[in-house]
C-alpha cells in the first residue's frame, strides 16, 4: 500500500504509516523539516512547492492526504490535480481544512482562530468543497468534524499565535480556572473538517 502526504512537514505521519507497513512518501516546501523527515524516509520525502510538484509514478497510490494544506494554496485546484494524478482508480483522498459555517466560525465570527491572514488564502464550506470534488472526478464524499484531545493550558498558549484577538478577550478569566481543569485533556473542536473522497473509475 502506498500513501502520499502533501505538506508532510517533518514526517511524523509518515512514521506512523511506515510502522504499519505502508510505503510512505511526502513532499513539503520547508527544507529544514524535510531534512528531518529524510533521516528516516530518505528519498521518499522531497523538498518542493506543491504548485510545481509532479507525481513521479502516476496512478500508483492508494491514499493521498493534504492536512491543513488546501487553504494555504493560491490555487486549491493544484491539490486535486496532484491527487488525481497520483491515485489509483477508486482510491482515497483525505483533506483537513477549516470549515466555514461550522459553529465555531458562526459563533466567533471575526475572532475565529482559523481566520489566519495571510497564511490562509481560501476557505470552504462542506457544500463548496463537495461541489469542487465532484467536478474533479471524486465520489463517495464524506465529512467529519475534526476533534482533538488537548490540555486546556496548551490550547490557551497556542491561541497567543493562532487566535490572538480571542486570547486577549479571555486571558483574564483563565487564571480563575482550577489547575486540574487546565492540565486535563479535553475534546476541542476549532471548526475544521475532515473530508474523504474517492477518485472515480475502476
Amino acid at each position: 500500500m502506498k500513501i502520499l502526504y502533501l505538506g508532510c512537514f517533518d514526517g511524523a505521519l509518515l512514521d506512523f504509516t511506515k510502522e504499519d507497513g505502508w510505503c510512505a512518501y511526502g513532499v513539503d516546501f520547508l527544507e529544514g523539516a524535510v531534512k528531518k523527515a529524510q533521516e528516516k524516509h530518505g528519498d521518499n520525502v522531497q523538498v518542493g512547492n506543491l504548485e510545481s510538484f509532479a507525481v513521479g509514478e502516476p496512478g500508483t497510490f492508494d491514499v493521498v492526504t493534504a492536512l491543513d494544506v488546501i487553504e494555504h494554496m493560491l490555487s486549491p485546484q493544484k491539490v486535486l490535480d496532484i491527487a488525481l494524478s497520483a491515485l489509483k482508480s477508486n482510491s482515497l483522498l483525505v483533506l483537513l481544512t477549516p470549515e466555514t459555517f461550522s459553529w465555531p466560525c458562526v459563533l466567533l465570527r471575526r475572532y475565529w482562530p482559523c481566520y489566519e491572514a495571510p497564511e490562509h488564502v481560501h476557505y470552504f464550506s462542506r457544500k463548496s468543497l463537495g461541489l469542487m470534488l465532484k467536478r474533479n472526478g471524486f465520489h463517495s464524499i464524506a465529512f467529519a468534524c475534526h476533534i482533538k484531545h488537548l490540555p486546556a493550558a496548551y490550547v490557551m498558549e497556542q491561541m497567543k499565535f493562532w487566535g490572538a484577538e480571542l486570547h486577549g478577550k479571555i486571558k483574564r478569566l483563565f487564571p480563575l480556572i482550577p489547575n486540574w481543569i487546565r492540565q486535563r485533556q479535553w475534546p476541542f473542536y476549532g471548526g475544521e473538517m475532515l473530508v474523504f473522497a474517492r477518485k472515480n473509475g475502476g
